[in-house]
């Protein structure tokens, strides 16, 4: 304020303009410093939580997966105390964007292409039971047995005191049998 007041007094409106314009930035660049501490902690919270919660399901990698949320929250905590501060972060909100987008992306295709296996199966599980039921009596490569489960792993045939399980995806290329129909 006295500089303001000393340099109204001398006639220098140029520094008095800068001095108010800094007095009024000083609210949004504390708010912003505000939300960047307020944000790095919750992080921290964060990661701590995930990380002991991985740790005590005995899953891998929880340290790694821990610091990745964790900087995940503090890039996007800092990103608005920088808006909240008025700085511009167009072109670090695009990029960021892009490169979650590319990863996540990535992730999916990975993922699609991980679990084909286990679509495939869920697929075959998903017409077997629509052409078998368990209880039907079923020949399957000369083996003639009723059929005790019929899950997505497979086929149970009992024979005698035999039980024999048949992979679901020999069960959906094999040509089989059916002897009698179970009617519930």
């Amino acid at each position: 304020m006295l500089f303001i007041v000393a340099s109204d007094i001398m006639e220098w409106k140029i520094i008095s303009n800068e001095i108010g314009n800094l007095l009024r930035y000083l609210p949004k660049l504390f708010s912003g410093i505000i939300l960047f501490i307020v944000g790095m902690y919750i992080a921290n919270i964060v990661r701590r939580a995930i990380s002991t919660l991985f740790s005590t399901l005995n899953l891998n990698g929880s340290r790694l997966i821990g610091m990745a949320i964790f900087y995940l929250i503090a890039i996007f905590f800092t990103i608005s105390a920088l808006n909240q501060a008025g700085i511009d972060t167009t072109i670090i909100t695009n990029n960021i964007t892009m490169i979650l987008g590319a990863f996540l992306f990535a992730l999916a295709i990975g993922f699609g292409f991980g679990s084909k296996e286990v679509i495939a199966r869920l697929l075959l599980t998903f017409y077997a039971r629509k052409k078998y039921r368990v209880g039907d009596i079923i020949e399957i490569d000369g083996l003639e047995g009723k059929i005790e489960s019929l899950d997505n792993m497979g086929v149970t045939l009992a024979i005698k005191n035999e039980r024999i399980i048949f992979p679901i995806k020999e069960v959906t290329e094999k040509r089989i049998i059916v002897k009698k129909r179970f009617v519930s």
